[in-house]
């Protein structure tokens, strides 16, 4: 059963059944919160982060292991007796499958059509196409498959059977030295401490058994249970993990308060990189490449260069398992968090939850968790909306604020460090860099079309103008930036040259903003209820409950946008202070309040991070700058009915 569908059609239709017959987005319409409630529940404006919970797939069983398959969406969900082939882009099983009784039953996607398996009758090759097996052949407790997937081996306790991947033709059986190092009871439970893998081309076959050793077999020798190489002789180490990679063979053997990593060179059959750790250090073959995964951080292994490169580092959370995909790194921590972060480290999407999750994967825009506590899997979908975006920028390139000229042509990236423009294509066109950023408290994008004012109070305590809409003539657009010292520099925002320097008074320290627009003035002062007012009487028109940083407002039509950041801690949200530099915090989130004309929230816009002659523009920090206009009440029901008729 997929939860989310079914949830968000409830959703919209309680919703709807709220809201008026009116339609106009400039109405004041009784039905604020139900406008709202659709607004939110349509997703309509969650542009800023493309992840979202899809569905639970809900299985038989508690899940042993995740399978993503490496020539299409599909994944194998399995689960004590059996396994749920599954599409999550047509979020539909394709087949269930019976396994054999045991934990270490495995699946292998061959090509889109043909899956090997652990069949309860025997090793099989499935065809999606015709929905038979191609052939079956004898029962194993465990499959492993050469990189070519012209070979695999299966395993019943210590007899070893090699097989063609084509035809199913047993090519040669030997016996292991003594038994592997499997689990107590691994008929219920694979906890992934063993290695049992091919090389690319199927002449080697590594094993770690039940002495602590770790062997590698020469299958195509005469004899290889008397040919076999001793990488780690008989040793106290209880844990291991080992996979190929081209011409090297990479393991871990941990004990208790101590990890080993060896990488090996199999032509010359000589150690060419080693590791150690107080932590239990995983390994995996992703991208081609060695990654390991020591406590919080992830790194590559250059085996030419003989060094790691970190790929990725928490500061205080344990990473449980993780997976790498075209674009994203997904982890699960011990704190029971799903985090999604780009490849140069940024956090673009982290989900709680009250399980701890002991299996991810990610394949194309899916990515797959499984709990032991739970007998489904939770997919979480990465939809990038390309038609919806309107600019792109390096992803590598830290900054806090992103904005899109007036013309449509530029977009401007800031922070306190500096600026970046690009132009529509994602080429940069400047690069600059401010001087002395630990004193720069204020930075303003200024254009024609901005119709706010802002005034700020003076070191005597007096309100007096810091920004005015009338400066600007129309075409002209500049960034602002104001130093603690009284400097302010304008800078183009075609070419980053410097327009202009002047002095100011300098700043209060005491934090006072009025942001002043056609028909209101609101108040924002840390510590204090954000107040709005009437321009024209100076009359109190709401209070805001909203203690987050307001940073800044506009008028639409009748309506205010207000625009909020907020930084998280962990789980828990904080307020930001006024002025403080909030350069790099991955974890600030910015949102804008839409409110009617009666001054009610009627949207929540997640992630915006500019508007501009009515459209919302949203900033992902990964590369994109995706738009959306703002919908009327009318657009928002016409999307609603194909929901719910979807």
């Amino acid at each position: 059963m997929h939860y989310r569908k079914e949830t968000k059609k409830k959703a919209i239709s309680l919703a709807l059944s709220t809201l008026p017959d009116g339609n106009g987005i400039f109405d004041i319409s009784t039905g604020a919160k139900g406008q709202e409630a659709l607004t939110d529940a349509l997703g309509v404006y969650n542009l800023a982060t493309s992840f979202e919970n899809d569905s639970r797939v809900e299985l038989p069983n508690i899940p042993l292991k995740i399978v993503s398959s490496e020539h299409n969406s599909l994944f194998a969900y399995i689960y004590h007796g059996g396994t749920i082939i599954y599409d999550p882009n047509l979020r539909k099983e394709v087949v269930r499958l019976d396994l054999i009784d045991n934990a270490k039953a495995n699946v292998y996607f061959l090509n889109d059509n043909k899956i090997l398996y652990t069949g309860d009758k025997g090793v099989s090759i499935y065809d999606i196409s015709t929905g038979k097996n191609l052939w079956t052949k004898d029962i194993v407790n465990e499959i492993a498959i050469s990189g070519d997937e012209n070979t695999f081996v299966g395993i019943t306790d210590k007899k070893i059977f090699v097989y063609s991947v084509k035809s199913g033709e047993l090519l040669k059986e030997f016996s292991l030295n003594i038994g592997r190092n499997l689990p107590v009871n691994n008929i219920f439970a694979d906890n992934g401490s063993d290695i049992f893998c091919l090389n690319k081309d199927g002449s080697f076959l590594a094993v770690s058994l039940e002495d602590g050793s770790v062997r590698i077999y020469p299958i195509n020798s005469d004899d290889p249970k008397d040919n076999d190489i001793i990488l780690t002789g008989p040793s106290d180490y209880s844990s291991f993990k080992g996979e190929f990679c081209d011409d090297y063979f990479g393991y871990t053997a941990s004990k208790e308060g101590n990890s080993i990593v060896d990488i090996i060179d199999i032509k010359e059959m000589k150690q060419v990189a080693a590791y150690n750790s107080d932590r239990q250090i995983k390994l995996k073959v992703l991208d081609n490449q060695f990654i390991l995964c020591d406590g919080s951080i992830i790194e590559s292994i250059d085996i030419d260069l003989g060094k790691e490169n970190q790929l990725l580092y928490l500061d205080d959370n344990k990473i449980e398992d993780f997976d790498i995909g075209e674009r994203w790194i997904v982890v699960s921590t011990d704190n029971n968090k799903v985090g999604v972060y780009s490849k140069s480290g940024k956090n673009v999407y982290e989900k709680n939850s009250d399980m701890s999750f002991f299996d991810i994967k990610i394949n194309g825009d899916w990515i797959c968790t499984a709990s032991r506590d739970d007998a489904s899997i939770l997919t979480i979908k990465n939809d990038n909306e390309e038609s919806l975006i309107s600019m792109t920028y390096d992803s590598l390139y830290l900054h806090d604020e992103a904005r899109v000229s007036d013309d449509l042509n530029r977009l401007i990236l800031f922070s306190i460090y500096g600026m970046q423009i690009y132009d529509k294509k994602g080429n940069i066109l400047s690069e600059i860099e401010f001087p002395d950023r630990k004193n720069i408290y204020d930075q303003q994008y200024r254009r024609s079309s901005n119709s706010t004012d802002i005034y700020k109070k003076d070191i005597f305590g007096d309100v007096t103008k810091h920004i005015l809409s009338s400066d600007l003539v129309e075409g002209q657009s500049f960034l602002e930036v104001f130093w603690y010292d009284g400097t302010v520099r304008r800078y183009d925002d075609m070419d980053g040259h410097l327009i202009s320097e002047y002095q100011i008074d300098k700043p209060s320290k005491e934090v006072y903003e009025e942001f002043r627009t056609k028909n209101y003035k609101v108040i924002s002062s840390i510590n204090k209820p954000t107040k709005i007012y009437s321009i024209k009487n100076n009359k109190i028109l709401k209070v805001l409950e909203n203690t987050d940083y307001l940073t800044y407002v506009n008028q639409i039509e009748d309506m205010l946008l207000i625009e909020y950041v907020r930084a998280s801690v962990s789980s828990e949200n904080v307020q930001v202070k006024k002025n403080s530099d909030i350069s790099g915090m991955t974890s600030v989130e910015k949102y804008g309040v839409l409110l009617n004309s009666n001054l009610e929230e009627i949207a929540r816009i997640p992630g915006l991070c500019d508007y501009s002659k009515n459209i919302f523009y949203f900033d992902d920090k990964v590369g994109n700058i995706r738009k959306r206009g703002i919908l009327s009440l009318s657009e928002l029901k016409e999307i609603a009915k194909k929901e719910l008729r979807n």
